[in-house]
């Protein structure tokens, strides 16, 4: 590769992978914006909020914190918090539907509990560092 394309992706890999994120978020608030299942109410009702919103909210965050242009150390901050706190927010809804998955369908509620738990882990991984301005390991950091 040339050397001014790896400073770029490190610079751009973050906001790249917020924005897979955002769209993955936005897919599941479509999925559930004509209601959610049975196995999702409880959540519902403890938030007094349909989840799609929930979901909604997350995506947000993730969008802006990937596509608003950070041309300042104090919107480098502030994206960066967008998308760590979207992707964190992503992270423990999906912590959320993994439990509930795993609690109120016992027959194969573990199929889609697992999933979201994998879902979760893969999610928090990545929240950590997203929300930083460049890549770990690259130059400055």
């Amino acid at each position: 590769m040339p050397r001014r394309i790896i400073p770029a992706l490190r610079v751009l890999a973050p906001r790249i992978i917020a924005l897979g994120w955002a769209a993955w978020a936005t897919s599941t608030a479509w999925a559930y914006i004509d209601g959610a299942p049975a196995q999702l109410q409880r959540i519902e009702d403890t938030f007094r909020v349909d989840v799609w919103v929930l979901w909604a909210i997350s995506a947000t965050a993730l969008f802006a914190g990937a596509l608003i242009p950070a041309s300042g150390e104090r919107l480098q901050s502030i994206t960066g918090w967008l998308r760590g706190g979207g992707l964190a927010l992503s992270s423990a809804l999906l912590g959320l539907w993994a439990m509930e998955f795993l609690a109120t369908d016992a027959t194969r509620g573990w199929v889609s509990g697992k999933n979201y738990l994998l879902l979760a882990a893969c999610a928090l991984s990545h929240s950590w560092w997203i929300g930083r301005h460049r890549v770990p390991g690259s130059r400055g950091d």
